[in-house]
């Protein structure tokens, strides 16, 4: 994978490090390209960024179950390895 892009268009990055010393990319997309649908995605890399993951899609649905449009995330690693997530809902 090349290490200088996620995603084409990829928007509104975030990279903190985990307690394990993961890198975790967060961002923004176009779930579809002709779409303003955005969804957030993230990829990790164990070895300060020279590698990286493929994009993992993060689903967010409502209490409904329909998928939100996401976008311009936020990250809080937490004490017990979990992270929060934070985003804007269009």
């Amino acid at each position: 994978m090349d290490t200088l892009l996620f995603l084409r268009d990829a928007a509104s990055p975030v990279l903190e490090r985990l307690s394990d010393g993961t890198l975790l990319a967060l961002f923004d997309y176009y779930s579809r390209e002709g779409t303003k649908e955005t969804r957030i995605g993230a990829a990790a890399s164990k070895d300060d960024g020279r590698s990286w993951s493929g994009l993992k899609p993060i689903k967010l649905r409502n209490g409904k179950g329909a998928t939100l449009s996401a976008r311009h995330p936020a990250a809080l690693p937490l004490p017990d390895g979990r992270v929060r997530l934070y985003f804007t809902i269009d």
